[in-house]
């Protein structure tokens, strides 16, 4: 086989190309143990340390795990750089840190026939001599080919049954897997790529696929290095690994091939993964490639419904597990989100939403009800077309809200870290990883209307949760399209009393700081965080676009005060009633309303979205108010819970009951340290009754009771005594017919029925 020198050192691509099909494979059988036929036949598993990127095989802690795997300080190193045509200066950059403890390092120079050595030379340093062998990054199916032809595939195989450590980034990663995705077709990857392009225009540049190659087979999976990020044809990776993961599963479900499901496994650029004993643990070195959340590795599989999840690992946990237990375990998060709805689980990557530090990695960004799936860039545009423009197309109403109903089942798990089993649980307690893994409660004040936060009653309460006399203030209007007058009077009484104050304006590409930058603010500098009142929906959907929700929930976790009122309000529970469709809640809402009628004006209805889930209820803003649409938000409240309730019980499942809470204009309820106290600052909405917050349940009746709290009692309790209050309340003041009616309708009657391991949380009522 000349063609690897002779087709041309100037454009190899189109000789590679025909070649994408071969079969690489040195196993019969991908992810079987080898056997060692020189130790008594006795079974091993290659030792394999790899990384999604080249370079993170350096990163000190990544660094520090491969050198204990070879059990010496200083182990012999052979450098394979054949995938970079042995370029010389990436042999210098990919020893550097062996050379800095002081290994000895020999260079197995093959991609040209002139400085490959002997097989019996080969063999000699590749499985006599090395303690670990690295291969470089680059073109990856030169490298599978060049091996191939000369045995070297054989002798890494030899290697790996002999327990020399194998290690690598990028191609060097895929490469130890039954297949990879492989950018092997771009110019880039060409050997003399700088003259290549040269000669290329833009869009020439541009015009290349990703593809998927056979390769050694020591772990049975589809691997995706850099699954964080883009290509240079400004295809997402992990969009274009799904499409092969599909096209897979299909084609062997046509040909009726009876074989193992092909699964992916995604690994981010700072991630590393360790195979050993036949075991797979996940590391992370650092941020992913879009910087909003740990880089980890993921599993990718298809669904019953032809659909491909992408489920990422929690990295840095030290377990280990099989393949088959790592699907599995995948597999059963998914499940687990799914009841009682069926709903369907959908990731993109490609976009900084990723939830991280959930057990066992549950990372759902994008939950959608029915089989429609709707990436994050979807969402994105709705809100770029009508929210966030300077510049909107004006539509009547009618079809606005038809866009945005689109994206009303797009839905995210609760940020609250799961403390039992693999199920995410809104309201539990926060992990502090930083002191010990104590365990955290939010500290959130919050009101029903956008301004009663400022009320002096309520203000003193909120500074005082602080305590500091001039905390420090982030201010995020982002549902209010980043307003400067809801800045001016939202941040008024913070510099009243001489607050430091950052405003962090995210409703635009343009405003948006870099995450780190984001972090710095939200995370380390502020004491408190005050979320203006608006339009929910919006600001859920950029928040998790940006990465800043997550940002949000580790300053929960250094116990810096959460605030706000409205939306700023209900953005804290795991779900709310939000009037975020409504004419008057777009961007340009003045020019919005000058086209419509009144008819249209009123044409538009409350819906409910999940949000944070720091408090595991359905919270109602305003419960004491009326709708621009004429509707009383607490009725529709009552529709929403009760459709909620009977989607519940129709399916079956065993899962907590949802509760409302109604939080009045004037009422401010306080979470701390998991309980609850309810506080007023005026009348009702109504005029009539002080203000206050409301318990909503469904009794065994199907009739939703609106139970009010006493306000100003100082009393403080968690969600789950509160509403056991309510239910009591409600007992106290049934006469003995309505007891004995309902109890014949149900005889096992309980009027406290037991939580159960999980929350109905991810029901979606539109």
């Amino acid at each position: 086989m000349n063609y690897f020198e002779l087709a041309s050192d100037f454009v190899i691509n189109d000789t590679l190309k025909p070649h994408v099909n071969d079969n690489f494979r040195v196993l019969p059988s991908p992810g079987q143990p080898l056997r060692d036929d020189s130790n008594t036949g006795e079974v091993v598993y290659p030792k394999i340390l790899t990384t999604g990127s080249g370079n993170n095989v350096h990163d000190p802690f990544i660094f520090g795990k491969l050198i204990a795997m070879t059990g010496k300080e200083k182990p012999n190193v052979v450098y394979i750089g054949t995938p970079f045509f042995d370029r010389e200066d990436k042999y210098e950059s990919g020893t550097s840190t062996f050379r800095g403890i002081g290994c000895r390092i020999k260079r197995l120079m093959v991609a040209k026939e002139c400085t490959t050595p002997s097989p019996e030379e080969m063999r000699r340093i590749v499985v006599e001599w090395a303690d670990l062998i690295m291969i470089s990054g680059g073109n990856s199916l030169f490298a599978m080919l060049r091996w191939q032809s000369i045995g070297l595939d054989l002798l890494i195989k030899e290697a790996a049954e002999r327990e020399k450590i194998l290690c690598g980034g990028s191609a060097g990663c895929g490469c130890y897997f039954d297949s990879m995705q492989t950018d092997s077709l771009k110019p880039e990857a060409c050997k003399l790529s700088e003259k290549v392009l040269a000669e290329l225009s833009t869009e020439e540049r541009l015009n290349w696929s990703f593809v998927r190659i056979t390769c050694l087979g020591f772990i049975n999976a589809f691997c995706i290095p850099h699954i964080d990020t883009v290509g240079t044809n400004n295809v997402a990776r992990v969009d274009t690994a799904k499409k092969m993961l599909l096209e897979a599963h299909m084609k062997a479900s046509e040909n009726n091939v009876d074989s193992r499901p092909i699964f992916g496994f995604g690994v981010d650029e700072k991630a590393a993964v360790i195979y050993e004993g036949g075991k797979l643990s996940v590391w992370s070195a650092g941020l992913r490639a879009t910087g909003v959340g740990d880089a980890t590795c993921h599993i990718l599989f298809i669904n019953n419904l032809n659909e491909v999840m992408c489920i990422p690992m929690t990295p840095n946990t030290g377990e280990v597990m099989t393949l088959d237990e790592m699907i599995e375990r995948a597999k059963r998060s998914v499940v687990a989100l799914q009841s009682p709805l069926d709903l369907i689980v959908s990731e993109s990557v490609s976009h900084a939403c990723l939830r991280r530090g959930c057990s066992d990695a549950i990372d759902m960004v994008t939950l959608v009800e029915g089989s429609t799936t709707i990436e994050q860039a979807s969402c994105n545009e709705v809100a770029d077309v009508h929210m966030y423009q300077d510049q909107v197309n004006l539509q009547p109403m009618q079809e606005v809200s038809q866009l945005n109903e689109k994206h009303l089942s797009c839905r995210r798990c609760a940020v609250s870290e799961i403390m039992v089993g693999c199920f995410p649980s809104p309201g539990q307690p926060l992990r502090d990883e930083s002191n010990n893994g104590e365990l955290v409660y939010p500290k959130i004040l919050t009101t029903g209307g956008g301004t009663g936060v400022h009320r002096p009653f309520i203000f003193s309460k909120l500074i005082a949760m602080t305590g500091k006399e001039r905390p420090n203030v982030v201010y995020i209007g982002t549902p209010f399209f980043d307003r400067e007058d809801k800045y001016e009077s939202g941040t008024s009484s913070f510099r009243g009393i001489g607050c430091k104050i950052k405003r962090l304006m995210v409703a635009e590409e343009c405003t948006t700081p870099s995450p780190e930058e984001m972090r710095r603010i939200v995370v380390n500098w502020a004491d408190l965080i005050m979320i203006s009142g608006g339009n929910s929906l919006f600001a859920m959907l950029r928040w998790q676009s940006i990465g800043l929700d997550l940002l949000i929930k580790e300053a929960a976790i250094r116990r810096k005060v959460l605030c706000g009122g409205s939306a700023g309000c209900g953005c804290y529970f795991d779900s709310m009633q939000t009037d975020s469709l409504k004419p008057e809640a777009c961007k340009l809402s003045e020019k919005v309303l000058a086209e419509l009628s009144t008819e249209e004006r009123l044409n538009w209805s409350f819906v409910r979205i999940t949000c944070l889930g720091f408090i595991n209820a359905f919270c109602i803003p305003h419960i004491d108010t009326v709708g621009t649409n004429n509707v009383a938000r607490v009725d529709t409240a009552k529709k929403m819970l009760l459709e909620a309730h009977m989607k519940v019980k129709d399916s079956a499942e065993e899962s907590r009951p949802i509760y409302g809470f109604g939080v009045d204009e004037k009422a401010a309820v306080i979470y701390e340290g998991g309980k609850l106290s309810i506080w007023s600052a005026g009348r009702r909405a109504t005029g009539i009754g002080d203000a206050t917050c409301h318990i909503l349940f469904v009794n065994n009746l199907n009739e939703v009771m609106c139970i009010p709290m006493t306000p100003n009692t100082g009393e403080v309790m968690t969600l789950d005594e509160m509403i056991e209050r309510a239910k009591r309340s409600v007992m106290a003041l049934q006469s003995p017919l309505d007891l004995i009616r309902e109890y014949v309708k149900n005889p096992r009657y309980k009027i406290l029925p037991h939580f159960q391991k999980y929350s109905s949380h991810l029901s979606s009522v539109q």
